[in-house]
């Protein structure tokens, strides 16, 4: 069901007409962000990191966080690396490499407020876990729901809009973002 969802809440935002982008919730200055090679990740509190960080597991892609440090991460380097991890492995299923992949990530407590920003830029009432906005080059996720794959399948929509650098066709969008979740190792 919650895969449902998720399908569901990137067809409907890639429908959506066109708003302006200062309606998009952005972050303040004063949040807290961690910077990755490809991401700026923002989140309220360490309490959320820490929830976010233990929903995104890599499982056989695992090996790929050890091998790239030699000491242990700190709570911001492990996400910073698990994304970076997930946004590479997203590239090479999709076999695309946008030149300079830069987008946000806004980690909100739970499906609740997901849906509340969704409605802010979108007027819309949903039942979203997670969506990516190509207008702000945002992913707006739940701590409480979050799992690699679907974070891997908002990553895909990111990876497939900044690719062609125009809108790629719903259903075309739609398909590489499933065969992404479907291909995607945990």
């Amino acid at each position: 069901m919650r895969r449902k969802q998720v399908i569901i809440s990137s067809i409907f935002l890639l429908v959506l007409p066109i708003v302006s982008t200062d309606v998009f919730a952005q972050p303040t200055q004063a949040a807290p962000k961690i910077s990755s090679r490809y991401a700026k990740v923002f989140y309220q509190s360490d309490a959320l990191l820490r929830l976010f960080n233990k929903r995104i597991r890599l499982g056989s892609l695992s090996y790929l966080l050890k091998r790239r440090v030699s000491e242990e991460l700190s709570l911001k380097g492990q996400v910073s690396e698990k994304i970076d991890i997930i946004v590479e492995r997203v590239e090479t299923i999709l076999e695309m490499r946008p030149k300079e992949l830069r987008f946000d990530i806004i980690i909100t407590p739970d499906a609740d407020a997901v849906r509340s920003l969704y409605k802010k830029i979108y007027h819309r009432d949903v039942e979203f876990l997670a969506f990516y906005s190509p207008l702000a080059k945002a992913i707006y996720v739940s701590a409480d729901d979050i799992k690699s794959k679907v974070l891997a399948h908002e990553i895909a929509h990111a990876v497939i809009d900044q690719y062609f650098g125009v809108a790629a066709p719903i259903k075309i969008h739609e398909i590489l973002a499933d065969y992404v979740t479907e291909n995607f190792e945990e």
